[in-house]
């Protein structure tokens, strides 16, 4: 205690000397609650210590005093934990003065640590000398922390020693010597890393190859490829773990893809090599026209698989250099090889592979032609509809079809004139792929046109096939309005067959607008066109249809029509989003008008899908009808469970009424597992 604060003493009278007045007077702290700290007690002596150390940051003569009486506890018979505390002190304001003081501790079994960390962060070469002289003195755990502080300190001065450590038999010591030697640099150490390397054995070789991969990557981003490339090449070797090779072969084709583009052809023609896959796709995504040409030339050599793998990243590359050696590829003899050259050209090709793509869209091979059928829909550029257009005059009527049919896959809006013109005059044969063309290229004004087909069409599969395509067309206009007008334009002057077909279009479209024109023709003379109109009602989406099919579900004579009304009328009954009540007053309406069993089964079905008593209740009416009895407690089961034990009152004794009827078994096991959630009060 003596030697402490004589220390104090001497060292705040140099710096007032130095200064020519006092020093400020740290802020105060209970030195004797302070040394004495342990885990767990009070912070309030370690707070103030805080306070004096945060003081003193800005204050360079009282820092001086602060740290002195730092480091006179830190060799004082303080607790461990007050010392380690100090030594995170020392972290902010530690100088020269501390270094002999903190290196003392560096082989300490609970201190080590945080004298190290304090250590580290002086800025000195005192600190440096310091740190590499305990190399020499230190084993185990504190020699690993050493070296990581010359790591982080970049001490290139500690290298020769940090290289005697790669040979330490304690493995730690020699992974972090490893690992320090990459951070730190520099010729020497990275020899050494090499040298070590060469006789190494798992697993320091493989710790060896990460650091030298590391180093490596450092010299690539400085751009340094040639130093890179040679500490990689080592590396890539059949006897290394599939993880190193591959961090090796990125980095070699990395550094220079021309040098070293034979090993991704090596690779790429060894069906056992594991980096198959990474060789290709290096392949597909390394920059350059040269390697595209390379890659293009080197392909008539390649192993029948290989070329397949090149044939694929050449059509990655998207680089017009390859087409030649693809539209080669094309007409090999080997499928496989051709299939993949056929799939390239949808990124790779363009306006002027149309014809090659023709050749193959109807081929007698699966594989080819569903490969060149895909590409041509897939097919950008300038001017590629007009080539296809082209073809089609000059091939054959299977080409030609598909050729039609890409049209449409393709969206060709340009292709309009000329469908419509195959449609009218072109061969039988073409006509059905062309009005599916159209349905997916027409647009509002095409309608017009197409419609005519409809009403000149001398067979009824053509009229579908324009009906069809006019459906299609006007399901994806954003004007659906505009699409009924046009479509309700030739109605009036049009015979029986083209108004049915105007209705089923009208029927497609479901557009309020054209509503009263189905309404109109349900009392049509022709029975066609009631029929027709009928259907179109019986799947509108809108209850604004619903008192139309009561009507003529009260008024048919036809069963078929009576069933097909009141299906459509209990389906709009059960309409996502329509309220409990209204649905309720549709399916009521409903079961009043239904007398036949498949008419209370389709009423039956509707109110198994709603969650309400007075469905369970509407149900339980039809319970005592035999023929469908079972339709009817199955109707109420569902219901009973949908409501989850509300209006236990109505649903008890329904349940208990299905019980005592002559229902299956199953449907009785059903209804007592659903009263059993009942409340008991209500069973």
């Amino acid at each position: 205690m003596k030697h402490s604060l004589i220390s104090w003493i001497l060292a705040a009278a140099a710096l007032c000397a130095g200064a020519g007045a006092a020093a400020p007077e740290p802020a105060p702290w209970d030195a004797e609650a302070f040394q004495q700290y342990e885990f767990g007690q009070s912070r309030a002596p370690l707070i103030r210590v805080e306070d004096a150390v945060r003081q003193a940051l800005n204050q360079p003569a009282q820092q001086a005093l602060v740290e002195q009486r730092l480091l006179d506890i830190l060799q004082s018979g303080a607790s461990i934990e007050c010392k380690r505390f100090v030594c995170r002190q020392l972290l902010l304001i530690a100088s020269d003065r501390s270094v002999p003081v903190l290196a003392g501790f560096l082989d300490h079994p609970a201190l080590a640590d945080p004298a190290r960390y304090a250590l580290q962060r002086i800025a000195s070469p005192a600190a440096g000398a310091a740190l590499r002289q305990a190399l020499s003195t230190t084993h185990g755990h504190p020699k690993v922390g050493v070296i990581y502080a010359l790591s982080e300190r970049r001490d290139r001065q500690a290298a020769p020693a940090l290289i005697g450590c790669l040979s330490d038999p304690d493995d730690a010591v020699a992974r972090a010597a490893i690992a320090a030697l990459e951070k730190v640099g520099g010729q020497n150490a990275i020899q050494a890393l090499q040298q070590a390397f060469e006789s190494a054995t798992p697993p320091r070789r493989i710790w060896l190859a990460h650091a030298l991969i590391a180093r490596a990557d450092r010299l690539l981003a400085r751009g340094q490829k040639d130093a890179a490339a040679q500490i990689f090449l080592p590396l890539f070797n059949t006897s290394e773990t599939q993880a190193i090779r591959m961090a090796a072969l990125r980095g070699l084709v990395t550094a220079d893809s021309g040098k070293y583009f034979h090993l991704l052809l090596a690779i790429l023609s060894n069906e056992t090599d594991p980096l198959l896959a990474i060789a290709a796709d290096h392949l597909r995504h390394l920059p350059g026209a040269e390697l595209t040409q390379r890659a293009a030339a080197e392909l008539p050599r390649l192993p029948a698989a290989a070329r397949v793998r090149v044939v694929a990243a050449l059509g990655d590359r998207q680089d017009p250099a390859a087409l030649p050696a693809i539209a080669a590829a094309v007409r090999s003899d080997d499928d496989t090889l051709s299939v993949a050259a056929l799939s390239a050209l949808a990124s790779l090709g363009g306006a002027g592979q149309v014809p090659l793509l023709a050749d193959y869209i109807a081929a007698d091979h699966p594989d080819r032609r569903a490969a060149a059928q895909s590409s041509l829909n897939m097919l950008r550029g300038k001017d590629v509809d007009g080539h296809i257009l082209q073809c089609i005059e000059q091939r054959d009527t299977q080409t030609q079809n598909e050729l039609i049919r890409s049209l449409g896959a393709r969206v060709s809006t340009a292709a309009v004139p000329t469908l419509l013109e195959i449609a009218r005059r072109g061969d039988p044969a073409l006509r059905s792929n062309t009005y599916k063309a159209l349905g997916a290229t027409a647009g509002l004004d095409d309608l017009p046109a197409l419609l005519e087909r409809v009403a000149g069409a001398q067979q009824e599969a053509e009229r579908t096939a324009a009906e069809d395509a006019i459906a299609a067309a006007c399901v994806r206009q954003a004007d659906q309005e505009k699409c009924v007008d046009i479509v309700l334009q030739p109605y009036p002057a049009a015979t029986a067959s083209v108004r049915c077909a105007l209705l089923r279009i009208l029927g497609t479209i479901r557009h309020e607008r054209g509503l009263p024109t189905v309404r109109q023709s349900l009392s049509d003379p022709n029975p066609e066109i009631q029929n027709a109109a009928l259907r179109v009602l019986a799947e509108w989406p809108s209850p604004t249809a619903a008192d139309d099919l009561l009507r003529c579900a009260r008024a048919a004579a036809n069963p078929t029509q009576r069933i097909l009304a009141l299906r459509g009328f209990i389906a709009i009954a059960g309409l996502p989003g329509l309220p409990n009540a209204d649905q309720l007053a549709l399916f009521q309406q409903a079961s009043a008008e239904s007398q036949r069993p498949e008419e209370i089964k389709l009423v039956l079905g509707g109110l198994a899908a709603m969650t309400a008593p007075e469905a369970f209740q509407l149900a339980q009416k039809h319970l005592a009808n035999s023929a469908v009895a079972a339709e009817a407690a199955a109707a109420m089961i569902k219901v009973a469970g949908a409501l989850k034990g509300r209006s236990a009152d109505v649903v008890a004794p329904g349940l208990q009424a299905i019980l005592d009827s002559s229902a299956s078994s199953s449907l009785k096991a059903e209804a007592r597992k659903v009263l059993q959630t009942l409340p008991a009060t209500a069973r």
